[in-house]
């Protein structure tokens, strides 16, 4: 499979999906996704860093994603994340 196949499939697939490269940084988001955060045209995740996000890091979530963006498979306990109900420029959702 190629890139531009996996692109195309994580692009077209129902199941939202974000794609961040082992740094963090986003590099993918699919409109799946977009529909569940409920995200406006243009609004996008993409650039950012999953390990500035302060609900995540105010979670303790952090280390656990920076742990799977290595190599290896990771076992965390149950863990839960309710976004924030406001988006991005401040805007209820």
């Amino acid at each position: 499979m190629t890139d531009l196949h996996l692109r195309t499939a994580i692009e077209q697939s129902p199941v939202g999906t974000v794609i961040f490269d082992p740094d963090g940084r986003c590099l993918l988001v699919n409109a799946a996704w977009n529909t569940l955060w409920d995200l406006e045209r243009g609004e996008t995740l993409e650039g950012t860093n999953i390990f500035e996000n302060e609900q995540v890091n105010a979670l303790g979530l952090a280390p656990y994603l920076k742990e799977c963006m290595g190599d290896g498979k990771i076992t965390t306990p149950l863990l839960f994340n309710e976004p924030l109900p406001i988006r991005a420029g401040g805007e209820p959702r």
